[in-house]
């Protein structure tokens, strides 16, 4: 693919509300140097757009890492039985989001292992 071939279809993505799924294996599949250059350049583009080139932090708060799923990839997984596991007091919780405010940390991430069903028993969808 040309670097301006390239070029037009970095900006069709950047400009779909949704891509298209050819167009993001396209972008996910290419391996030349110069293009592989090109959207890594285009993607440093649009992250100075939206997010500047400062450091953005985030206090997360784990309150709880009692977890009822058992994904894989996660070491809050219900099987894992060498977890020791704990669940924050509301008032703990404050506390820990007032130590990041003073922080001056501007985002709080509450953060927990799925304890409630996904969708409430009774439901009628």
């Amino acid at each position: 693919m040309t670097l301006s071939k390239l070029r037009v279809l970095l900006k069709k993505v950047y400009d779909s509300e949704q891509p298209a799924k050819e167009d993001l294996v396209v972008l996910l599949s290419l391996e030349k140097e110069e293009e592989t250059k090109e959207l890594f350049a285009y993607a440093d583009q649009v992250r100075k757009e939206f997010a500047g080139d400062g450091i953005l932090l985030r206090g997360i708060v784990e309150f709880s890492n009692y977890c009822r799923n058992s994904c894989y990839y996660c070491g809050l997984n219900k099987n894992n039985k060498t977890l020791l596991r704990y669940r924050m007091t509301d008032p703990e919780v404050l506390d820990s989001v007032g130590k990041i405010v003073a922080a001056r940390i501007k985002t709080v991430v509450l953060q927990s292992g799925r304890k409630i069903p996904l969708i409430p028993s009774g439901w009628q969808g």
